[in-house]
């Protein structure tokens, strides 16, 4: 009996800085996220919680929602493209297989330029479960 071979996965490497907050804060998520968009290289900035699962086909489908509307043509030339600011949040949204998806407030993916318009997270709630979330949304709508 033959066995069917398997495709290889496929893995890229992925470079992954680490950074520690010494100052132990209580609730210190909006100090943490502000770091997180201050020192990320890339446009784009994937917002969570640590105990939050993206299985790679989520990861995909949002890979490809950014890249097919995020862009929109330079006043002075229909060959480029400029990234705009956004943030999505994803409350109620539909997977490509029709499944209904409902992450927590926290999950948010964000232009670093739009994160900082809005004024970042608000250091002033540390201390404070759960109101960074709610408030960074708030001025996203």
């Amino acid at each position: 009996q033959q066995q069917q071979q398997q495709p290889p996965t496929q893995r890229r490497r992925i470079d992954l800085t680490v950074y520690e907050i010494e100052q132990d804060l209580p609730w210190n998520i909006g100090g943490a996220r502000n770091l997180a968009h201050s020192v990320a290289t890339a446009d784009t900035v994937l917002t969570t919680d640590t105990d939050v699962l993206i299985n790679a086909t989520v990861a995909l489908f949002l890979l490809e929602t950014v890249n097919a509307t995020t862009t929109f043509a330079n006043a002075t030339t229909t060959t480029t493209t400029t990234p705009r600011p956004f943030v999505y949040k994803f409350l109620h949204q539909r997977l490509p297989d029709g499944q209904r998806y409902e992450p927590h407030p926290a999950v948010m993916l964000a232009s670093k330029k739009a994160y900082w318009l809005l004024g970042g997270c608000d250091e002033d709630l540390v201390g404070n479960y759960g109101q960074t979330d709610i408030l960074f949304l708030w001025k996203a709508d």
